[in-house]
């Protein structure tokens, strides 16, 4: 069981994620908001997701909308710090299995959790028992095998039920060895756009058996589950019978080989027959039914290297690699660096640093195509941010993230991806060039009219800069060049003309009125009125009398 936490308050996602922890519950991903969520959503799906209400980005109300429409009857259970009958009324409109306000008991929480959990279980119990009777009235029907072996792929199910259900569903492997083998239709968007849903799944239908007979033919077990980006099929056997000479099995690699030949005619005979270019990823060997879930991850990475290499091919990962898509994860230090390469106006470094994200993606089979959309976001989520923090409008700069996401995704491969940040890139430094006098002067103004209001507190360069959501280093250089002094002498004559003001009226003391424009400490507040003026405020006072 695999659970979701949408929260964006760091502590008390942390308190979710211990709780759950004690519950016995390790499978467990974390998201700041909804559009994270829906993200993670698209790499794997959740058995239970537990969201809070008021979150940025995306609340949890329009994500459960998008669940539900998306991913079906996933298990929702709504955390909120607002006892509001309309926020009640919307979640349990859209499915919610339960409303619980913050700050929520562990008991509570705990079972409300396994309540959820029991139900889901109870659900998929239902639909398996539904499945096999309507296996045995409809003796052709496959979809419990291909749900099943699904499961297996994805490593969902226990391995010492394993044997036992693949003989009740009519599953007979004759080898050690099986593969995993991944194809898409190379123009999927394309088609998907231009054809009708019905027309798109009977294609994808006709091109699923086209390949089953392929290898069937080929003298190897083929048998279909369901993978969303094409189709998936589990292969077994090894060489041409499955054994050497010596009645011994093989250690895979001649399996392999055989699979490779087997996928160039399944290829060549979809291009032929329905018109489709197709490529296909092959996994490892896996030596145990229970370790296929290794080869479906290194399927998944060789059909990703189209993304490199291009379309229309066979990609063979002959070894079970480690991944390298956590070196491509962004952090705060990457947003800093490309911040400051921003506000130095270095566009072709700023361009570099994004095309030097995809590096990672240069290793043959050590990244899926998930790691390059989730790359793809956290880029677009970046160049949307440092927009932002220069007080630029990101959406009227590049457009919404959502269509740019969708966008980026479309493209076939990695270096056309390149290609499309460095454009986002130049849209964004022309958007900055466009835009920066009239807004510098609107942020110069804003920073001005703070001082304005509050020179008598503890201000400061930083202060004023988290107040305008901008970098103090930003605001120090465009302070200065818009007004003509830097923020630390602006101040101190606002002060200075402020406490002449007060000297004038006569009536504070001198150490009410350094109290008055921001000073704690009355000498010292009189060492820099004379050092300002030429005089103490004392003989201020006097010549203005």
């Amino acid at each position: 069981m695999n659970i979701l936490i949408v929260e964006d308050e760091t502590q008390i996602r942390g308190s979710l994620e211990d709780a759950l922890r004690r519950f016995g519950i390790d499978d467990i991903r974390i998201a700041g908001n909804g559009l994270d969520a829906l993200a993670l959503l698209e790499e794997r799906r959740a058995d239970l997701i537990l969201s809070d209400i008021r979150m940025p980005e995306m609340d949890g109300i329009a994500l459960l909308e998008r669940v539900r429409e998306r991913h079906g009857d996933v298990p929702f259970i709504v955390l909120s710090g607002y006892d509001l009958f309309e926020y009640a009324q919307k979640a349990l409109k859209f499915g919610a299995y339960a409303y619980l306000l913050k700050p929520v008991a562990e008991a509570e929480l705990e079972d409300v959790v396994r309540g959820a959990l029991q139900e889901l279980m109870q659900k998929r119990d239902l639909r398996e028992d539904e499945l096999r009777l309507q296996i045995k009235l409809n003796a052709g029907t496959s979809e419990l095998r291909r749900r099943y072996l699904t499961e297996i792929v994805e490593g969902k199910e226990a391995s010492g039920r394993q044997a036992r259900k693949c003989e009740e569903y009519g599953i007979r492997f004759t080898s050690p060895f099986h593969y995993v083998w991944l194809a898409g239709m190379d123009e999927a968007v394309r088609i998907a756009q231009t054809m009708p849903r019905s027309d798109v799944e009977l294609l994808k239908y006709g091109l699923e058996n086209l390949c089953l007979e392929v290898f069937r033919e080929g003298g190897l077990v083929a048998e279909p589950f369901r993978w969303d980006d094409g189709i998936g099929l589990l292969l077994n056997g090894d060489g041409e019978n499955g054994q050497n000479a010596d009645g011994q099995y093989a250690d895979g690699q001649s399996g392999l080989g055989k699979i490779a030949a087997l996928s160039e005619r399944a290829s060549g005979l979809a291009l032929d027959v329905l018109k489709l270019s197709i490529t296909a990823g092959v996994g490892h060997a896996a030596g145990r039914l229970d370790e296929t879930p290794a080869s479906f991850a290194s399927a998944r990475r060789a059909f990703a290297q189209k993304l490199v290499h291009g379309g229309g091919r066979v990609y063979v990962c002959g070894t079970e690699r480690e991944p390298a898509s956590e070196s491509v994860s962004l952090d705060l230090a990457a947003e800093r660096e490309l911040l400051a390469l921003f506000e130095a106006h270095r566009q072709d470094e700023a361009s570099a640093f994004l095309a030097e994200r995809f590096a990672p993606f240069r290793v043959p089979c050590s990244f899926e195509i998930a790691d390059v959309a989730k790359l793809n976001y956290e880029l677009i989520v970046l160049l949307a941010t440092i927009l932002k923090q220069l007080g630029f409008d990101a959406d009227e700069a590049l457009g919404d993230e959502y269509h740019l996401y969708t966008q980026v995704n479309s493209l076939q491969r990695i270096e056309e991806m390149i290609a499309w940040f460095r454009q986002r890139c130049s849209d964004a430094f022309t958007h900055i060039q466009e835009k920066s006098t009239r807004s510098t002067k609107k942020l110069m103004g804003k920073a001005r009219d703070y001082i304005a209001d509050h020179f008598h507190e503890a201000i400061s360069l930083e202060l004023v800069a988290d107040h305008l959501q901008i970098s103090p280093e930003y605001l120090s250089r465009e302070f200065k060049k818009e007004l003509g002094e830097n923020f630390t002498d602006f101040l101190l004559r606002l002060r200075m003309e402020k406490a002449k003001f007060y000297i004038r009226e006569g009536r504070y003391r001198t150490y009410e009125i350094a109290n008055l424009v921001g000073f704690q400490n009355e000498k010292y507040f009189s060492k820099v009125f004379k050092k300002a003026t030429g005089f103490t405020p004392s003989e201020f006072k006097f010549r203005t009398l």
